[in-house]
C-alpha cells in the first residue's frame, strides 16, 4: 500500500469506509475499532480544550474581581441559610480571603488552563512532541488526584482521576498509531526516491 493519496496519508482513522488506510498500519479486521478509539480520543480532547478556556476565564475573573466582592456575593447566594455549616464555611473563607491567596488561585487556573489549551492545541495539530508532554501532564495530575481521593474521600477526585487515566491510555494508544504512521510514510518517501534499491 502506498502513500499517494495525500488525503487519505494525512488523516489517521478519518471514515469507517476509508479503504485508503494502510493494511500494515491498521489490519482491516481492526479498522472499525481503531476508528472509534479515534473519534473518543478527539472528543475528549476538543472537551479539555473547552474545560481549560473557561478554566481560565474563571482564573481572570479571580484575579480581577476584588476581594470585598467575593465575600457581597456569598452574603446574597447564602441568605436565609446562615445556620447550614456550608454556608458558614463559605462566608468564612470569603470574608477573610487573603489577596495572596486569591493571587496564587488566579495564577494557578490561569496557567494550568493556557498549558491544558497548548498542549490540546499540539496534539490536535498532530505536534509529535505534544504527546509525551500530554502524558506527562496528565500523569501529574494524577498523582495529585489521587493524594485528594486519600485526602478527602473524593468521590468527584475519584471520578477525575479514572477518566484521566483512560485519556492517557487514549493519548499512549494514539501516539503509538502517529509514530507508525510517520514510520511508514518515510518508507515509503524512501521507497519512490530509490525505486531500484532491493528490500532487506
Amino acid at each position: 500500500m502506498t502513500f499517494h493519496q495525500h488525503d487519505a496519508a494525512e488523516r489517521l482513522v478519518p471514515t469507517l469506509a476509508d479503504t485508503e488506510t494502510p493494511d500494515e498500519l491498521i489490519p482491516p479486521a481492526q479498522r472499525k475499532r481503531e476508528h472509534w478509539l479515534h473519534v473518543i480520543f478527539y472528543i475528549t480532547l476538543i472537551g479539555k480544550g473547552l474545560f481549560g478556556l473557561g478554566q481560565m476565564a474563571s482564573g481572570i475573573v479571580v484575579l480581577v474581581v476584588p476581594r470585598h466582592v467575593w465575600h457581597q456575593l456569598a452574603v446574597k447566594l447564602t441568605a436565609g441559610n446562615a445556620d447550614n455549616p456550608v454556608t458558614a464555611w463559605l462566608l468564612q473563607q470569603t470574608e477573610h480571603l487573603d489577596s495572596g491567596i486569591q493571587l496564587y488561585a488566579a495564577i494557578y487556573m490561569i496557567s494550568h488552563a493556557a498549558t491544558k489549551i497548548v498542549l490540546v492545541w499540539a496534539v490536535l495539530k498532530g505536534r509529535m512532541w505534544a504527546y509525551p508532554w500530554m502524558l506527562g501532564f496528565l500523569a501529574v495530575f494524577i498523582i495529585y488526584q489521587t493524594y485528594e481521593i486519600f485526602a478527602r474521600q473524593s468521590i468527584f477526585f475519584l471520578a477525575l482521576t479514572i477518566f484521566d487515566i483512560f485519556i492517557v491510555w487514549l493519548t499512549r494508544h494514539e501516539w503509538n498509531l502517529q509514530k507508525r504512521q510517520k514510520a511508514l510514510k518515510e518508507a515509503a518517501a524512501a521507497a519512490q526516491e530509490h525505486p531500484d534499491t532491493p528490500a532487506d
